[in-house]
Protein backbone atom coordinates (compact mmCIF):
# COMPACT_ATOMS: atom_id res chain seq x y z
CA UNK A 1 0.00 0.00 0.00
CA UNK A 2 1.28 3.53 -0.56
CA UNK A 3 -0.02 6.85 0.31
CA UNK A 4 0.80 10.24 0.85
CA UNK A 5 2.92 11.69 3.00
CA UNK A 6 2.02 13.57 5.72
CA UNK A 7 3.90 15.60 8.09
CA UNK A 8 2.78 16.29 11.59
CA UNK A 9 4.70 19.03 13.67
CA UNK A 10 4.59 18.85 17.10
CA UNK A 11 5.69 21.64 19.25
CA UNK A 12 7.74 21.69 22.77
CA UNK A 13 4.49 20.65 24.95
CA UNK A 14 3.76 18.03 22.60
CA UNK A 15 0.64 20.06 20.71
CA UNK A 16 -0.32 18.07 18.10
CA UNK A 17 -1.25 19.54 14.62
CA UNK A 18 -2.97 16.62 12.43
CA UNK A 19 -3.51 16.45 8.89
CA UNK A 20 -6.19 13.69 7.71
CA UNK A 21 -4.59 10.78 6.75
CA UNK A 22 -5.35 9.10 2.76
CA UNK A 23 -5.52 6.07 2.95
CA UNK A 24 -5.07 5.16 -1.62
CA UNK A 25 -5.49 1.73 -2.98
CA UNK A 26 -8.28 0.71 -0.81
CA UNK A 27 -10.64 -2.08 -2.22
CA UNK A 28 -13.68 -3.37 -1.86
CA UNK A 29 -12.93 -6.64 -0.45
CA UNK A 30 -9.55 -8.22 0.52
CA UNK A 31 -6.81 -9.55 -2.04
CA UNK A 32 -3.35 -9.92 -2.14
CA UNK A 33 -0.99 -7.86 -3.63
CA UNK A 34 0.41 -8.70 -6.85
CA UNK A 35 2.28 -12.33 -6.40
CA UNK A 36 5.35 -13.08 -8.38
CA UNK A 37 6.25 -16.67 -9.32
CA UNK A 38 7.34 -18.78 -6.21
CA UNK A 39 10.22 -16.72 -5.29
CA UNK A 40 10.62 -16.19 -1.67
CA UNK A 41 14.38 -14.87 -1.43
CA UNK A 42 14.60 -18.26 1.01
CA UNK A 43 17.35 -20.44 -0.20
CA UNK A 44 16.80 -24.26 -0.17
CA UNK A 45 17.62 -25.81 2.95
CA UNK A 46 17.55 -22.53 4.97
CA UNK A 47 17.21 -22.95 8.77
CA UNK A 48 15.89 -19.76 10.27
CA UNK A 49 17.75 -18.87 13.46
CA UNK A 50 16.52 -18.99 16.90
CA UNK A 51 16.10 -15.73 18.91
CA UNK A 52 15.48 -15.37 22.92
CA UNK A 53 15.05 -19.25 22.93
CA UNK A 54 11.69 -18.82 20.98
CA UNK A 55 11.34 -21.84 18.39
CA UNK A 56 10.84 -20.67 14.97
CA UNK A 57 7.20 -21.72 14.48
CA UNK A 58 6.05 -17.90 13.25
CA UNK A 59 8.91 -18.78 9.86
CA UNK A 60 6.64 -17.78 7.36
CA UNK A 61 6.62 -17.41 3.33
CA UNK A 62 6.64 -13.37 3.67
CA UNK A 63 5.64 -13.36 -0.31
CA UNK A 64 2.70 -16.50 0.32
CA UNK A 65 0.19 -17.04 -2.75
CA UNK A 66 -1.91 -19.46 -1.31
CA UNK A 67 -4.60 -17.69 0.74
CA UNK A 68 -7.66 -19.21 3.30
CA UNK A 69 -11.23 -18.46 3.21
CA UNK A 70 -11.87 -16.70 6.41
CA UNK A 71 -15.91 -15.96 6.70
CA UNK A 72 -18.62 -16.25 9.49
CA UNK A 73 -17.30 -13.51 11.79
CA UNK A 74 -20.05 -11.76 13.85
CA UNK A 75 -19.57 -8.55 14.72
CA UNK A 76 -21.78 -7.52 18.16
CA UNK A 77 -22.34 -4.47 20.15
CA UNK A 78 -21.13 -4.84 23.60
CA UNK A 79 -21.50 -8.05 23.74
CA UNK A 80 -25.27 -7.99 22.17
CA UNK A 81 -26.49 -8.01 18.49
CA UNK A 82 -27.48 -5.24 17.12
CA UNK A 83 -30.85 -5.34 15.70
CA UNK A 84 -30.24 -2.66 12.92
CA UNK A 85 -28.92 -2.13 9.51
CA UNK A 86 -25.13 -0.51 11.28
CA UNK A 87 -22.49 -0.94 8.64
CA UNK A 88 -19.31 -0.89 10.70
CA UNK A 89 -15.97 -0.34 8.71
CA UNK A 90 -12.89 -2.29 9.44
CA UNK A 91 -9.42 -1.92 7.83
CA UNK A 92 -7.75 -5.10 7.71
CA UNK A 93 -4.03 -5.16 7.95
CA UNK A 94 -1.19 -7.55 7.37
CA UNK A 95 1.22 -7.51 9.67
CA UNK A 96 3.44 -9.80 8.16
CA UNK A 97 3.73 -7.62 4.72
CA UNK A 98 2.99 -3.99 6.89
CA UNK A 99 0.64 -3.14 4.42
CA UNK A 100 -3.08 -2.35 4.47
CA UNK A 101 -5.28 -5.08 2.20
CA UNK A 102 -8.32 -3.76 1.98
CA UNK A 103 -11.47 -1.96 3.71
CA UNK A 104 -14.50 -3.98 4.68
CA UNK A 105 -17.77 -3.06 5.82
CA UNK A 106 -19.94 -6.02 7.75
CA UNK A 107 -23.25 -7.58 6.03
CA UNK A 108 -25.71 -9.09 7.78
CA UNK A 109 -26.90 -12.38 6.27
CA UNK A 110 -30.42 -12.50 7.90
CA UNK A 111 -31.65 -8.82 7.18
CA UNK A 112 -29.75 -7.31 9.92
CA UNK A 113 -30.22 -8.92 13.40
CA UNK A 114 -26.29 -9.81 13.25
CA UNK A 115 -23.60 -8.13 11.32
CA UNK A 116 -20.75 -10.53 9.86
CA UNK A 117 -17.31 -9.51 8.07
CA UNK A 118 -17.81 -10.48 4.40
CA UNK A 119 -15.60 -13.43 3.36
CA UNK A 120 -11.96 -12.53 3.21
CA UNK A 121 -9.25 -14.25 1.22
CA UNK A 122 -6.29 -13.69 3.42
CA UNK A 123 -2.64 -15.00 3.59
CA UNK A 124 -2.30 -18.30 4.83
CA UNK A 125 0.31 -18.31 7.75
CA UNK A 126 0.33 -14.68 7.85
CA UNK A 127 -0.96 -12.48 10.72
CA UNK A 128 -3.30 -9.64 10.13
CA UNK A 129 -4.55 -6.52 12.25
CA UNK A 130 -8.59 -6.21 12.07
CA UNK A 131 -8.55 -2.03 13.26
CA UNK A 132 -12.22 -1.01 13.55
CA UNK A 133 -11.89 1.94 11.63
CA UNK A 134 -15.56 3.30 12.39
CA UNK A 135 -16.69 7.05 12.77
CA UNK A 136 -19.69 5.54 15.09
CA UNK A 137 -18.44 2.30 16.72
CA UNK A 138 -14.83 1.10 18.22
CA UNK A 139 -12.94 -1.33 20.10
CA UNK A 140 -10.93 -1.23 23.40
CA UNK A 141 -8.16 -3.35 21.00
CA UNK A 142 -7.45 -4.14 17.89
CA UNK A 143 -8.03 -7.57 17.11
CA UNK A 144 -4.80 -9.81 16.17
CA UNK A 145 -5.07 -12.97 13.98
CA UNK A 146 -3.15 -15.84 12.45
CA UNK A 147 -4.58 -17.23 9.33
CA UNK A 148 -4.39 -21.21 9.82
CA UNK A 149 -5.24 -23.70 6.68
CA UNK A 150 -6.63 -27.11 7.87
CA UNK A 151 -3.72 -28.64 7.85
CA UNK A 152 -1.90 -27.00 10.49
CA UNK A 153 -1.84 -28.59 13.42
CA UNK A 154 -2.82 -25.08 15.20
CA UNK A 155 -5.83 -24.80 13.51
CA UNK A 156 -8.11 -27.04 16.06
CA UNK A 157 -11.30 -25.53 14.31
CA UNK A 158 -10.43 -26.03 10.95
CA UNK A 159 -9.30 -23.27 8.61
CA UNK A 160 -9.70 -19.57 9.49
CA UNK A 161 -8.68 -16.83 11.56
CA UNK A 162 -7.46 -17.75 15.08
CA UNK A 163 -6.50 -14.88 17.88
CA UNK A 164 -3.07 -15.80 18.93
CA UNK A 165 -2.95 -13.50 21.95
CA UNK A 166 -5.64 -15.46 24.07
CA UNK A 167 -3.88 -15.98 27.56
CA UNK A 168 -4.78 -19.44 29.42
CA UNK A 169 -4.28 -18.36 33.07
CA UNK A 170 -3.75 -22.25 34.57
CA UNK A 171 -0.87 -23.12 32.12
CA UNK A 172 0.61 -19.13 32.06
CA UNK A 173 0.54 -19.52 28.21
CA UNK A 174 -0.92 -17.82 25.27
CA UNK A 175 -2.52 -20.11 22.34
CA UNK A 176 -4.59 -20.02 19.03
CA UNK A 177 -8.12 -19.50 19.90
CA UNK A 178 -10.34 -19.75 16.80
CA UNK A 179 -12.08 -16.16 16.08
CA UNK A 180 -16.02 -16.97 15.98
CA UNK A 181 -16.90 -12.82 17.32
CA UNK A 182 -15.61 -8.99 17.43
CA UNK A 183 -17.43 -7.07 19.69
CA UNK A 184 -17.40 -3.04 18.91
CA UNK A 185 -19.09 -0.29 21.40
CA UNK A 186 -21.09 2.65 20.53
CA UNK A 187 -18.37 6.10 20.40
CA UNK A 188 -20.17 8.64 22.70
CA UNK A 189 -19.94 11.37 19.67
CA UNK A 190 -19.15 9.85 16.10
CA UNK A 191 -15.39 10.44 15.10
CA UNK A 192 -14.30 12.75 12.48
CA UNK A 193 -11.23 10.46 11.55
CA UNK A 194 -11.06 6.86 12.96
CA UNK A 195 -7.45 6.03 11.31
CA UNK A 196 -5.97 8.64 13.65
CA UNK A 197 -8.38 7.51 16.78
CA UNK A 198 -6.32 4.33 16.89
CA UNK A 199 -2.64 6.20 16.52
CA UNK A 200 -0.52 4.84 19.45
CA UNK A 201 1.79 7.51 21.89
CA UNK A 202 5.05 6.78 22.42
CA UNK A 203 5.43 4.87 26.26
CA UNK A 204 8.18 4.61 28.39
CA UNK A 205 8.63 1.34 30.01
CA UNK A 206 6.26 1.87 32.93
CA UNK A 207 3.81 2.69 30.10
CA UNK A 208 3.55 6.67 30.88
CA UNK A 209 3.34 8.46 28.04
CA UNK A 210 6.30 10.05 26.33
CA UNK A 211 9.66 8.70 25.65
CA UNK A 212 12.74 9.85 28.20
CA UNK A 213 15.36 11.24 25.66
CA UNK A 214 18.70 10.90 27.46
CA UNK A 215 22.51 12.24 27.03
CA UNK A 216 24.90 10.69 29.52
CA UNK A 217 22.22 10.02 32.65
CA UNK A 218 20.54 13.20 31.83
CA UNK A 219 16.80 13.77 30.58
CA UNK A 220 17.15 16.26 27.50
CA UNK A 221 14.83 18.72 26.31
CA UNK A 222 14.52 20.72 22.91
CA UNK A 223 15.88 17.80 20.86
CA UNK A 224 14.37 17.93 17.34
CA UNK A 225 13.41 14.20 16.21
CA UNK A 226 12.34 13.06 12.51
CA UNK A 227 10.43 9.76 12.42
CA UNK A 228 10.03 8.35 9.09
CA UNK A 229 8.00 5.85 7.37
CA UNK A 230 7.17 5.26 3.88
CA UNK A 231 3.31 7.00 4.70
CA UNK A 232 4.31 9.97 6.15
CA UNK A 233 7.06 12.19 8.67
CA UNK A 234 6.20 12.66 11.78
CA UNK A 235 8.52 15.33 13.22
CA UNK A 236 8.73 16.29 17.72
CA UNK A 237 10.98 17.92 19.66
CA UNK A 238 11.41 16.92 23.26
CA UNK A 239 9.65 18.55 25.73
CA UNK A 240 10.47 20.56 28.80
CA UNK A 241 10.34 17.58 31.04
CA UNK A 242 12.98 15.86 28.72
CA UNK A 243 10.49 12.89 26.75
CA UNK A 244 9.78 12.85 23.30
CA UNK A 245 5.21 12.78 22.41
CA UNK A 246 4.30 11.84 19.40
CA UNK A 247 1.25 9.41 17.95
CA UNK A 248 2.31 6.99 15.50
CA UNK A 249 0.54 4.60 13.12
CA UNK A 250 0.40 1.06 15.14
CA UNK A 251 2.64 -1.35 13.64
CA UNK A 252 4.34 0.66 10.92
CA UNK A 253 7.94 1.25 11.06
CA UNK A 254 9.11 4.65 11.41
CA UNK A 255 13.66 5.03 11.28
CA UNK A 256 14.23 7.72 13.61
CA UNK A 257 16.59 10.55 13.14
CA UNK A 258 17.55 13.61 15.09
CA UNK A 259 18.60 16.83 13.81
CA UNK A 260 20.37 18.96 15.74
CA UNK A 261 23.89 20.59 15.44
CA UNK A 262 25.01 18.74 19.15
CA UNK A 263 23.77 15.42 19.03
CA UNK A 264 22.70 12.27 16.65
CA UNK A 265 21.10 9.13 17.55
CA UNK A 266 22.20 5.77 15.97
CA UNK A 267 19.14 5.26 13.11
CA UNK A 268 16.87 2.30 13.89
CA UNK A 269 13.50 1.16 12.85
CA UNK A 270 11.20 2.19 15.63
CA UNK A 271 7.51 0.12 15.50
CA UNK A 272 4.52 -0.14 18.16
CA UNK A 273 3.58 -4.08 18.41
CA UNK A 274 1.54 -5.52 20.65
CA UNK A 275 3.16 -8.42 22.21
CA UNK A 276 1.10 -9.73 24.50
CA UNK A 277 1.28 -13.17 23.91
CA UNK A 278 5.23 -12.53 24.97
CA UNK A 279 3.61 -11.25 28.11
CA UNK A 280 5.74 -7.48 26.66
CA UNK A 281 2.41 -5.61 25.61
CA UNK A 282 1.58 -2.64 23.45
CA UNK A 283 4.73 -0.58 23.55
CA UNK A 284 7.44 0.78 21.53
CA UNK A 285 10.28 -2.12 20.16
CA UNK A 286 13.14 -1.40 17.74
CA UNK A 287 12.32 -3.79 14.40
CA UNK A 288 15.45 -4.75 13.68
CA UNK A 289 15.90 -6.52 17.52
CA UNK A 290 12.53 -6.96 18.82
CA UNK A 291 14.11 -5.18 22.05
CA UNK A 292 11.18 -2.61 23.30
CA UNK A 293 12.39 0.87 23.31
CA UNK A 294 12.16 2.37 26.95
CA UNK A 295 14.64 5.46 25.81
CA UNK A 296 16.16 7.61 23.16
CA UNK A 297 20.10 7.33 23.62
CA UNK A 298 21.52 10.84 22.23
CA UNK A 299 25.10 10.53 20.92
CA UNK A 300 27.41 13.86 21.38
CA UNK A 301 28.79 15.07 17.66
CA UNK A 302 32.40 14.28 17.97
CA UNK A 303 31.95 11.49 20.89
CA UNK A 304 32.97 7.94 19.62
CA UNK A 305 29.78 5.94 18.77
CA UNK A 306 29.41 2.82 21.43
CA UNK A 307 30.17 0.01 20.81
CA UNK A 308 27.53 -2.31 19.67
CA UNK A 309 27.97 -6.17 20.15
CA UNK A 310 25.16 -6.96 17.18
CA UNK A 311 26.24 -4.29 14.82
CA UNK A 312 25.80 -5.21 11.05
CA UNK A 313 26.56 -2.73 9.00
CA UNK A 314 26.09 -4.42 5.45
CA UNK A 315 23.77 -7.12 4.94
CA UNK A 316 23.92 -10.07 2.45
CA UNK A 317 21.02 -11.11 1.04
CA UNK A 318 19.86 -15.12 2.03
CA UNK A 319 20.79 -16.02 -1.52
CA UNK A 320 23.79 -14.33 -2.04
CA UNK A 321 23.09 -12.12 -4.93
CA UNK A 322 22.60 -8.50 -2.95
CA UNK A 323 24.47 -6.62 -0.38
CA UNK A 324 22.79 -3.40 1.14
CA UNK A 325 24.65 -0.86 4.24
CA UNK A 326 23.14 2.58 5.53
CA UNK A 327 22.60 1.48 8.76
CA UNK A 328 23.26 -0.91 11.48
CA UNK A 329 20.48 -3.66 10.87
CA UNK A 330 21.30 -6.13 13.91
CA UNK A 331 19.13 -9.45 13.44
CA UNK A 332 17.05 -8.19 10.09
CA UNK A 333 17.69 -10.27 6.75
CA UNK A 334 17.93 -9.34 3.26
CA UNK A 335 16.19 -11.44 1.12
CA UNK A 336 16.71 -11.00 -2.83
CA UNK A 337 13.58 -11.97 -5.14
CA UNK A 338 13.71 -12.20 -9.11
CA UNK A 339 10.14 -10.51 -9.95
CA UNK A 340 7.70 -11.32 -12.81
CA UNK A 341 9.36 -8.23 -15.63
CA UNK A 342 5.46 -7.83 -16.38
CA UNK A 343 5.40 -4.99 -13.00
CA UNK A 344 8.00 -2.64 -14.80
CA UNK A 345 6.07 -0.35 -17.66
CA UNK A 346 7.38 1.14 -20.14
CA UNK A 347 10.36 -0.77 -20.65
CA UNK A 348 9.16 -2.32 -24.24
CA UNK A 349 11.51 -4.53 -26.05
CA UNK A 350 14.47 -4.15 -23.93
CA UNK A 351 16.22 -6.75 -21.89
CA UNK A 352 15.74 -6.23 -17.98
CA UNK A 353 15.18 -7.71 -14.90
CA UNK A 354 13.24 -6.82 -11.64
CA UNK A 355 14.66 -7.49 -8.84
CA UNK A 356 13.06 -7.74 -5.72
CA UNK A 357 15.36 -6.40 -2.50
CA UNK A 358 13.21 -6.55 1.21
CA UNK A 359 14.58 -6.84 4.80
CA UNK A 360 12.99 -8.44 6.99
CA UNK A 361 12.49 -9.04 10.94
CA UNK A 362 13.23 -12.42 11.62
CA UNK A 363 11.43 -12.88 15.03
CA UNK A 364 8.05 -12.26 13.88
CA UNK A 365 8.85 -13.18 10.20
CA UNK A 366 7.47 -9.17 8.90
CA UNK A 367 8.79 -7.37 6.35
CA UNK A 368 10.19 -3.97 7.78
CA UNK A 369 9.66 -1.21 5.62
CA UNK A 370 12.72 1.15 6.04
CA UNK A 371 12.63 4.86 4.46
CA UNK A 372 14.58 8.29 4.54
CA UNK A 373 18.39 7.54 4.22
CA UNK A 374 20.45 6.62 1.35
CA UNK A 375 20.83 2.85 1.50
CA UNK A 376 23.52 1.50 -0.85
CA UNK A 377 23.09 -1.49 -3.06
CA UNK A 378 25.59 -4.16 -4.65
CA UNK A 379 23.38 -6.70 -6.76
CA UNK A 380 25.07 -9.38 -8.41
CA UNK A 381 24.61 -9.20 -12.71
CA UNK A 382 23.69 -12.78 -14.99
CA UNK A 383 27.01 -13.39 -16.89
CA UNK A 384 27.69 -11.98 -20.40
CA UNK A 385 25.16 -8.98 -19.26
CA UNK A 386 26.03 -5.03 -18.69
CA UNK A 387 24.05 -2.38 -16.86
CA UNK A 388 22.96 -0.12 -19.52
CA UNK A 389 20.25 1.13 -16.55
CA UNK A 390 19.28 1.01 -13.53
CA UNK A 391 15.68 2.63 -12.14
CA UNK A 392 13.14 1.72 -9.50
CA UNK A 393 9.33 1.30 -9.95
CA UNK A 394 7.70 4.19 -7.98
CA UNK A 395 4.12 6.29 -8.31
CA UNK A 396 3.48 4.00 -11.69
CA UNK A 397 7.06 4.07 -13.33
CA UNK A 398 10.04 3.65 -13.67
CA UNK A 399 12.18 6.03 -11.95
CA UNK A 400 15.99 6.25 -12.59
CA UNK A 401 18.86 5.92 -10.47
CA UNK A 402 22.47 6.54 -10.71
CA UNK A 403 24.68 3.55 -10.72
CA UNK A 404 28.20 2.38 -10.87
CA UNK A 405 29.80 -0.57 -12.21
CA UNK A 406 32.27 -1.88 -9.23
CA UNK A 407 33.48 -4.59 -11.16
CA UNK A 408 32.73 -7.74 -13.41
CA UNK A 409 29.44 -9.00 -12.57
CA UNK A 410 28.24 -6.25 -10.23
CA UNK A 411 26.11 -2.92 -10.36
CA UNK A 412 26.25 -0.42 -7.33
CA UNK A 413 23.47 2.24 -6.93
CA UNK A 414 21.96 3.83 -3.96
CA UNK A 415 18.09 4.24 -2.76
CA UNK A 416 16.03 6.30 0.09
CA UNK A 417 14.62 2.84 1.15
CA UNK A 418 14.38 -0.86 1.64
CA UNK A 419 11.76 -2.78 0.66
CA UNK A 420 9.19 -0.72 -0.83
CA UNK A 421 10.73 -0.25 -4.42
CA UNK A 422 11.30 -3.27 -6.76
CA UNK A 423 14.48 -2.00 -8.86
CA UNK A 424 14.80 -2.57 -12.83
CA UNK A 425 18.02 -3.62 -14.03
CA UNK A 426 18.48 -2.92 -18.08
CA UNK A 427 21.26 -4.88 -19.78
CA UNK A 428 23.02 -4.90 -23.11
CA UNK A 429 25.20 -8.01 -24.20
CA UNK A 430 28.56 -7.72 -23.29
CA UNK A 431 31.24 -7.13 -26.70
CA UNK A 432 34.21 -9.44 -26.91
CA UNK A 433 36.25 -7.35 -28.32
CA UNK A 434 40.80 -6.95 -28.62
CA UNK A 435 41.75 -4.11 -26.76
CA UNK A 436 44.57 -1.98 -27.86
CA UNK A 437 47.10 -1.49 -24.76
CA UNK A 438 49.62 1.07 -24.88
CA UNK A 439 52.22 2.30 -22.32
CA UNK A 440 54.71 5.68 -22.18
CA UNK A 441 57.76 3.41 -22.98
CA UNK A 442 59.42 0.09 -23.81
CA UNK A 443 62.03 0.59 -21.11
CA UNK A 444 62.44 1.99 -17.95
CA UNK A 445 65.27 3.07 -15.41
CA UNK A 446 66.26 0.63 -12.32
CA UNK A 447 64.62 2.96 -9.06
CA UNK A 448 64.98 0.60 -6.56
CA UNK A 449 61.34 0.26 -6.53
CA UNK A 450 58.72 -1.51 -8.90
CA UNK A 451 58.04 -0.24 -12.18
CA UNK A 452 54.75 0.19 -13.02
CA UNK A 453 54.12 1.98 -15.92
CA UNK A 454 50.47 3.97 -16.68
CA UNK A 455 48.75 2.07 -19.70
CA UNK A 456 45.84 3.79 -22.28
CA UNK A 457 43.46 1.31 -23.45
CA UNK A 458 41.62 1.10 -26.64
CA UNK A 459 38.79 -0.81 -27.59
CA UNK A 460 35.62 -0.66 -30.11
CA UNK A 461 37.23 2.74 -31.56
CA UNK A 462 37.42 5.20 -28.32
CA UNK A 463 39.86 5.03 -25.38
CA UNK A 464 38.52 3.83 -22.20
CA UNK A 465 38.16 5.09 -18.71
CA UNK A 466 39.64 3.47 -16.01
CA UNK A 467 36.86 1.87 -14.46
CA UNK A 468 36.41 -0.18 -18.17
CA UNK A 469 39.35 -2.41 -17.37
CA UNK A 470 41.90 -3.76 -15.12
CA UNK A 471 45.45 -3.70 -14.81
CA UNK A 472 47.90 -6.62 -13.55
CA UNK A 473 50.95 -5.96 -12.91
CA UNK A 474 53.71 -8.44 -12.17
CA UNK A 475 54.08 -8.69 -8.37
CA UNK A 476 57.42 -7.57 -8.06
CA UNK A 477 59.27 -5.69 -10.94
CA UNK A 478 62.15 -3.48 -9.32
CA UNK A 479 65.47 -5.79 -10.43
CA UNK A 480 66.47 -5.48 -14.05
CA UNK A 481 64.91 -7.32 -16.57
CA UNK A 482 61.64 -8.29 -18.82
CA UNK A 483 57.96 -7.82 -17.46
CA UNK A 484 54.46 -7.70 -18.87
CA UNK A 485 51.60 -5.56 -17.75
CA UNK A 486 47.89 -7.22 -18.73
CA UNK A 487 44.87 -5.40 -18.99
CA UNK A 488 41.47 -6.78 -18.77
CA UNK A 489 38.16 -5.75 -20.28
CA UNK A 490 35.52 -5.01 -17.84
CA UNK A 491 31.64 -3.53 -18.18
CA UNK A 492 30.51 -3.50 -21.58
CA UNK A 493 33.57 -5.05 -22.98
CA UNK A 494 34.92 -8.40 -22.90
CA UNK A 495 38.90 -9.48 -23.81
CA UNK A 496 42.62 -8.62 -22.74
CA UNK A 497 46.18 -7.81 -23.94
CA UNK A 498 49.23 -7.82 -22.97
CA UNK A 499 52.40 -5.01 -23.25
CA UNK A 500 56.06 -5.98 -22.60
CA UNK A 501 58.61 -3.44 -21.07
CA UNK A 502 61.55 -4.16 -19.76
CA UNK A 503 64.05 -2.18 -16.22
CA UNK A 504 67.45 -1.23 -17.46
CA UNK A 505 70.06 -0.80 -15.37
CA UNK A 506 71.15 2.93 -14.49
CA UNK A 507 74.01 4.55 -16.59
CA UNK A 508 76.89 5.93 -16.10
CA UNK A 509 79.11 8.62 -17.37
CA UNK A 510 82.83 9.07 -18.86
CA UNK A 511 85.07 11.43 -16.31
CA UNK A 512 87.38 11.99 -19.19
CA UNK A 513 89.20 10.44 -22.66
CA UNK A 514 93.31 11.10 -22.47
CA UNK A 515 94.92 11.02 -25.90
CA UNK A 516 97.45 9.13 -26.64
CA UNK A 517 99.82 8.14 -29.90
CA UNK A 518 97.29 6.18 -31.96
CA UNK A 519 95.42 5.42 -28.68
CA UNK A 520 92.93 6.67 -26.14
CA UNK A 521 92.32 5.72 -22.67
CA UNK A 522 88.47 6.07 -21.08
CA UNK A 523 87.88 6.61 -17.71
CA UNK A 524 84.28 6.51 -16.32
CA UNK A 525 81.67 6.75 -12.72
CA UNK A 526 81.52 3.20 -11.43
CA UNK A 527 77.70 1.56 -10.93
CA UNK A 528 77.70 -1.94 -9.66
CA UNK A 529 74.45 -1.87 -8.51
CA UNK A 530 71.88 -4.66 -10.92
CA UNK A 531 75.16 -4.31 -13.33
CA UNK A 532 77.43 -6.81 -15.16
CA UNK A 533 79.62 -4.44 -16.98
CA UNK A 534 79.97 -1.99 -19.45
CA UNK A 535 79.84 -1.38 -23.22
CA UNK A 536 82.16 1.61 -24.70
CA UNK A 537 80.89 2.86 -28.17
CA UNK A 538 83.36 5.08 -30.27
CA UNK A 539 83.49 6.58 -33.82
CA UNK A 540 84.97 9.22 -35.99
CA UNK A 541 81.48 10.17 -36.61
CA UNK A 542 79.87 12.59 -34.52
CA UNK A 543 76.73 11.07 -35.03
CA UNK A 544 77.79 7.90 -34.82
CA UNK A 545 76.07 7.17 -38.49
CA UNK A 546 78.89 5.00 -39.70
CA UNK A 547 82.21 3.73 -38.60
CA UNK A 548 80.90 2.84 -35.04
CA UNK A 549 82.88 0.43 -32.85
CA UNK A 550 82.24 -1.03 -29.57
CA UNK A 551 84.65 -2.66 -26.16
CA UNK A 552 82.89 -4.64 -23.87
CA UNK A 553 84.21 -4.28 -20.24
CA UNK A 554 82.93 -7.65 -18.12
CA UNK A 555 83.93 -6.17 -14.68
CA UNK A 556 81.66 -3.56 -13.18
CA UNK A 557 85.11 -2.77 -10.82
CA UNK A 558 86.90 -1.79 -14.01
CA UNK A 559 86.44 2.34 -14.60
CA UNK A 560 89.13 2.37 -17.62
CA UNK A 561 89.94 1.16 -20.49
CA UNK A 562 92.59 1.80 -23.22
CA UNK A 563 91.46 1.66 -26.93
CA UNK A 564 93.83 0.90 -29.35
CA UNK A 565 94.88 0.96 -33.07
CA UNK A 566 93.11 4.36 -33.58
CA UNK A 567 93.79 6.50 -36.41
CA UNK A 568 96.55 9.51 -35.94
CA UNK A 569 95.70 12.77 -35.88
CA UNK A 570 91.90 11.81 -35.83
CA UNK A 571 89.19 13.22 -33.61
CA UNK A 572 87.14 10.33 -32.03
CA UNK A 573 84.08 10.51 -30.26
CA UNK A 574 82.81 8.17 -26.95
CA UNK A 575 79.94 7.07 -25.35
CA UNK A 576 79.22 4.58 -22.35
CA UNK A 577 76.70 2.60 -21.33
CA UNK A 578 75.59 -0.19 -18.41
CA UNK A 579 74.54 -3.77 -18.94
CA UNK A 580 73.23 -6.54 -16.76
CA UNK A 581 72.83 -10.03 -17.97
CA UNK A 582 69.64 -11.83 -17.22
CA UNK A 583 69.08 -15.02 -18.73
CA UNK A 584 70.71 -15.26 -21.78
CA UNK A 585 70.02 -11.30 -22.80
CA UNK A 586 72.15 -8.11 -21.88
CA UNK A 587 69.44 -5.10 -20.87
CA UNK A 588 71.62 -2.40 -21.61
CA UNK A 589 71.28 1.36 -19.91
CA UNK A 590 70.82 4.47 -22.04
CA UNK A 591 74.12 5.77 -23.62
CA UNK A 592 76.48 8.29 -21.48
CA UNK A 593 76.87 12.30 -23.23
CA UNK A 594 79.69 12.16 -25.64
CA UNK A 595 83.13 13.06 -25.41
CA UNK A 596 86.03 13.45 -27.77
CA UNK A 597 89.45 13.33 -28.42
CA UNK A 598 91.86 13.95 -31.15
CA UNK A 599 94.49 11.54 -30.44
CA UNK A 600 97.92 11.91 -31.19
Amino acid sequence: MTGEKTKVRIGRQGTFLFVPFLVLLIVIVCGMSTAYASDNGIPEGYEPPLYNGIPAQQFKDVFEEETVTVEGIEVKRDHYNFGDNAEITFRIFNSTTQETECMVQTESPDGGFTLELPPLQLRKNHNYIFFCEDENYQRGTSVYVHIMDSDDPYATEGPGAYDYKIYDAAHDTYHYEYLETINVFKRDSACADPYDYNRFSLRDGNGDKGLPVIYDGQLMSGISFRLVSNLETVEAVSAEDGRLYADIIEDVTYLVYVDDSDYYIDPFPLVCKDKTEYKEGRFCYDHSSCNRVDELDLIRIGDAPPSNFHRVEKLTSLKGNATVSGINFKHLLLLDRKLDPSVAPDMGDAEYEVVGLTAVNPHRWEICKLKGTDFTYTVNTPEGKYPESVGCIKDGSVQALEYTVPDAGLVSFRMDSISLYPVVIEYSDIVETTPTVKIKSSSYTYTGKNIRPTVTVTADGRKLAADEYTVTYPSASKAVGPYKVRVDLKGRYSGSASVSYSVVPKGTTISSVAKEYKKATVKWKKQSVQTTGYQILYSTSKSFKKGNKTVTVKSVKTVKKTIKKLKSKKTYYFKIRTYRKVGKKNYYSAWSKMKSVRVK
